[in-house]
């Protein structure tokens, strides 16, 4: 009988929360001809077992960019500390769209107040 491990962490508990926390998200994309795309987060949810990063976009902003992700699932994400340059950078080949939760907009509406101070 084979036995089905679970997959690590994607991050330990100090890279979820910096993500977490009031920093620059920029995500990018490209389509099929290999063109790049580019927009600046409204933040992120990392899920309990932090194997599962949810990221945040304006979805009027990001047309092409949520198109690309549905096409074919490729992402980058750079969240990064411009007071410090502490930077992290998560590529993914797995990425879907999803609908935006009342959850998604109060993270979203922290980010941007903790990304301001």
């Amino acid at each position: 009988m084979a036995v089905r491990r679970r997959a690590p962490p994607v991050l330990d508990e100090d890279h979820a929360a910096f993500i977490q926390s009031g920093v620059s998200v920029v995500v990018a994309t490209r389509n099929a001809a290999l063109v790049p795309d580019a927009v600046r987060g409204c933040g992120c949810r990392v899920s309990r077992d932090r194997r599962r990063i949810t990221v945040l976009v304006e979805p009027s902003r990001a047309g092409t960019l949520l198109e690309d992700i549905a096409a074919n699932g490729m992402i980058a994400v750079v969240f990064s500390q411009p007071s410090t340059h502490r930077t992290i950078q998560l590529k993914g080949s797995d990425a879907r769209v999803a609908k935006l939760t009342a959850a998604d907009r109060a993270i979203a509406a922290r980010h941007l107040r903790d990304w301001s101070e």
